[in-house]
């Protein structure tokens, strides 16, 4: 291998591991400051205001009632490998 290919190979995996993280971070703090933003008078929340309809038997609405201090959401670990190969190739 030589060192121009062995340089692209290193930049497209920090590019990888860099988009992927973000990618994951971004949706986790997602919650965060959409429940930040429910909080703002009525004619601003409604830019924040998500229809947020699942199954009542899988419990996924108890995010909404952590406290806004901590970074709570849910993401898929997939998703890391998702984003970051969308990004890679782009």
């Amino acid at each position: 291998m030589s060192i121009k290919q062995w340089k692209k190979l290193k930049r497209g995996a920090f590019r990888f591991i860099l988009y992927g993280g973000v990618i994951c971070f971004a949706e986790v703090a997602y919650y965060t400051v959409s429940k930040l933003g429910m909080l703002l008078p009525d004619w601003l929340s409604w830019f924040f205001d998500t229809g947020w309809r699942v199954d009542p038997s899988l419990g996924l609405n108890q995010i909404w009632k952590v406290p806004i201090i901590t970074l709570y959401g849910q993401v898929s670990l997939w998703m890391f490998f998702v984003s970051g190969f969308i990004f890679y190739l782009y």
